[in-house]
């Protein structure tokens, strides 16, 4: 019959280590995902606010720049 996970108590260290490495690389991983998707979402609000002042907009400007 065969058993899960390790039989020896060295065995089973050896798994809680890799497990806990594991655990704390995917934490690491969903850290700087979260942070990397807050600086873009504050990215994006920057842009918003200067397309509404009217900064940024430069083509827009130019386009009608050019037509003019």
């Amino acid at each position: 019959m065969l058993r899960a996970g390790p039989r020896s108590s060295e065995g089973r260290q050896q798994h809680a280590r890799e497990t806990g490495e594991r655990s704390q690389e995917e934490g690491e991983t969903e850290r700087r995902d979260q942070e990397e998707e807050e600086e873009e979402e504050e990215e994006e609000e920057e842009e918003e606010e200067e397309e509404e002042e009217g900064v940024g907009n430069t083509a827009a400007s130019d386009q009608y720049a050019i037509l003019s």
